[in-house]
């Protein structure tokens, strides 16, 4: 069966983001959507895939996801009649939707997203080899910045808790707005800090390099084994050295793991990509549509938490086969819609929102 995506962009990469949205929507499972019920973590079997899914994408699929943002500013940004001001009022209607978002769901991404995409245009017109060095240099000081605990001087410690295991859905619609944005920027400065900008500017520099519109040159064999050994070697020596895992070296190179492992996860995707496999359709759909997946799959989570996961008790792999049939109905919905629409209606009412401010003539 066909999955045809009336659109000329890069199938690959929107199989590789619809593949990072599979990985971000188990991890907040494993999660319960911010709830951290771990009395619903019981038994060998759910023991077994939280850590299994913890090993492969906790902090990965948002890496992989920061990237691809980075990677798609640039297709923007490449443009020289596309002004920065209109760029900047893009990630400003980014963030907002994430504010939109967070009146279910505090810790969606989108609104850090948004402000740390505006930051990107102080760098449009940098050459690629500052843009490399630059990314390395947040990268590297991002274990070392989120170690200081910026939010702790930022915010109150006091904020009411949103989730806790009594509250009903309507008790979480109730919740005041503001606290959820500074719960929300408390959390991502305390433990994402530089490291979603270092990888915005490494996307932005990889597309910069041309690496995004000749990809099937670039990640050949050649790249993938040097990037799977380097993850191999570097997590054996974060297992010497892990301990209880409370070292301040363990949590920093934890870190730079985190974000190694990310790339390695994307080029080795990439590279299965290359024969275009029928596999790979579905998930381009879903990733066409990642913001309006994206955005409903925190909707969907925290309803489902309050109004029958936690209430019913349901144990960690019930939570995930329903959640995962939640992602192959949101993938059945992506393919139809792909047939027929160029852009998701998210993507399409942020797309017209933009569009307010003309391109240069």
């Amino acid at each position: 069966m066909a999955y045809p995506i009336k659109t000329d962009r890069i199938s690959a990469i929107d199989a590789l983001r619809g593949f990072a949205l599979l990985g971000i929507l188990l991890i907040h499972t494993v999660e319960t959507f911010a709830f951290f019920e771990d009395s619903l973590i019981e038994g060998p079997v759910d023991n077994a895939l939280k850590m299994l899914l913890g090993n492969l994408f906790h902090n990965r699929s948002n890496a992989i996801f920061a990237l691809l943002f980075g990677c798609s500013f640039w297709f923007l940004l490449r443009n020289p009649l596309y002004p920065s001001v209109k760029f900047v009022w893009r990630c400003v209607l980014l963030a907002a939707i994430g504010v939109v978002a967070k009146l279910f769901y505090t810790y969606d991404i989108l609104f850090w997203y948004g402000l740390c995409g505006m930051l990107l245009v102080a760098v449009r017109r940098c050459p690629p080899r500052v843009l490399l060095v630059l990314s390395a240099a947040l990268l590297i000081a991002s274990p070392f910045v989120a170690a200081l605990h910026i939010s702790d001087w930022l915010f109150p410690e006091t904020l009411p808790d949103r989730y806790v295991s009594d509250y009903s859905l309507r008790q979480i619609l109730d919740y005041p707005l503001i606290y959820s944005v500074e719960e929300s920027l408390k959390a991502v400065l305390n433990n994402l800090s530089l490291r979603t900008l270092g990888l915005m500017v490494l996307g932005y520099w990889i597309g910069c390099k041309g690496y995004i519109t000749n990809w099937k040159a670039v990640v050949t064999t050649r790249l993938v084994v040097p990037a799977c050994i380097i993850t191999v070697l570097m997590f054996a020596f974060v297992l010497a050295i892990r301990g209880d895992g409370s070292t301040r070296l363990y949590r920093v190179c934890e870190e730079w793991l985190f974000t190694i492992q990310a790339l390695s996860m994307a080029i080795l995707f990439m590279w299965l990509c290359r024969k275009e496999a029928r596999w790979q359709q579905p998930l381009a759909c879903y990733g066409r549509l990642g913001l309006t997946n994206y955005f409903f799959q925190g909707w969907v989570g925290v309803t489902l938490s309050c109004v029958w996961f936690i209430p019913c008790g349901l144990h960690l792999a019930q939570q995930l086969a329903v959640m995962f049939a939640f992602y192959l109905l949101q993938m059945a919905f992506s393919i139809l819609w792909c047939r027929t629409h160029r852009y998701g209606p998210l993507e399409y009412l942020w797309r017209k929102a933009t569009s307010l401010i003309p391109n240069r003539s």
